[in-house]
C-alpha cells in the first residue's frame, strides 16, 4: 500500500473510477449492481474487499453484518430480533448515542463507535443528542461545557466585553445563542438576590416589525418568577438587545 487513493471507490451502493493520485473521479458514477461496466473494475479485488466490508465504513459494516446475518436465520426459520439497532450518522460513523437495551445505560460516542465519559441511565424520560460531547471529541469545541447527558446546557454564563458576567440561554443542540445577554447576578442593574429571568414570553417584540412571530427567537432557559427578576428596567430590556456585550 502506498498511500494512494485506490482506483475503484464504492459508498452507499454507489461505485465510480478515481485517479489513485489526485482523487479526482474519472467516471459516471453508477449502482454498484453496475459496477462491472466501470473501467478500474477489477472483479476479484472488488469481491475481495466487498466480503470484507473494506468499501463500507465502521458503522456500516456492523450493521450491514447484522442485516446479512438476520436474513441467514430467517432463511433457516430463526427471527433474530436485535436487541440494540445499529444507528449510523449521515457520514457512515456511529451514531452519537448508544443505548445499551440490557444495561439501561446510554453513552455518547465518537464516529468509530469509542464511548466518551459522558453516560446516563436511559428512563425515556432524558432527552439528550450527545451533540456537546461529540463537538468536543470531534475537536469542534475546546472547552467542555457539556451537561450530563452530554448536550449543550441551554442556560449558559460568559464573560462580555465590558467585563460583566453575563448570562443567556443556547441551543442544545449546537450550543448556538438563542437570546439577548442579561448582566449576571453580581453585575445586575437594581441589585437584588434573584438573576435575571430569560424568558422570550416577557420580551416587547414591537420593536421586530419586520419580523413576523414565527421567526422570533424562542428561549425559556430561566423562567420561574420565583427564581428570577422580570423587572424590565433591571433584566427585560437587556433580553431583546443583541449587540449588548457582543464578543
Amino acid at each position: 500500500m502506498n498511500g494512494n487513493y485506490e482506483e475503484l471507490q464504492c459508498d452507499k451502493e454507489r461505485c465510480w473510477c478515481m485517479d489513485p493520485d489526485t482523487g479526482k473521479p474519472l467516471s459516471k458514477v453508477v449502482p454498484e449492481t453496475l459496477v462491472k461496466f466501470l473501467p478500474c473494475y477489477d472483479r476479484s479485488v472488488f469481491e475481495e474487499k466487498t466480503t470484507s466490508n473494506q468499501y463500507l465504513r465502521k458503522c456500516e459494516a456492523r450493521s450491514v453484518g447484522i442485516q446479512r446475518t438476520a436474513v441467514q436465520l430467517r432463511l433457516r426459520g430463526t427471527a433474530w430480533l436485535v436487541s440494540d439497532p445499529v444507528l449510523c450518522d449521515a457520514t457512515g460513523g456511529f451514531d452519537r448515542t448508544y443505548c445499551d437495551s440490557s444495561s439501561g445505560a446510554c453513552y455518547c460516542v465518537d464516529k468509530t463507535g469509542q464511548r466518551s465519559a459522558y453516560f446516563f441511565t436511559n428512563t425515556g424520560t432524558v432527552s439528550s443528542s450527545c451533540s456537546c460531547a461529540r463537538d468536543y471529541i470531534d475537536g469542534i469545541i475546546t472547552n467542555v461545557r457539556c451537561d450530563g447527558y452530554g448536550n449543550y446546557p441551554t442556560l449558559q454564563k460568559s464573560t462580555a466585553s465590558n467585563g460583566w458576567e453575563v448570562d443567556y440561554c443556547s441551543d442544545s443542540e449546537d450550543g448556538w445563542r438563542l437570546s439577548g445577554l442579561v448582566p449576571g447576578l453580581a453585575n445586575k442593574p437594581g441589585g437584588g438576590t434573584k438573576p435575571c429571568c430569560l424568558n422570550s414570553t416577557a420580551v416587547d417584540h414591537s420593536y421586530q416589525v419586520q419580523s413576523p412571530p414565527e421567526y422570533q427567537g424562542f428561549f425559556q432557559c430561566r423562567a420561574s418568577v420565583t427564581e428570577c427578576d422580570s423587572d424590565p428596567n433591571n433584566c427585560v430590556k437587556y433580553m431583546k438587545d443583541c449587540s449588548f456585550g457582543e464578543q
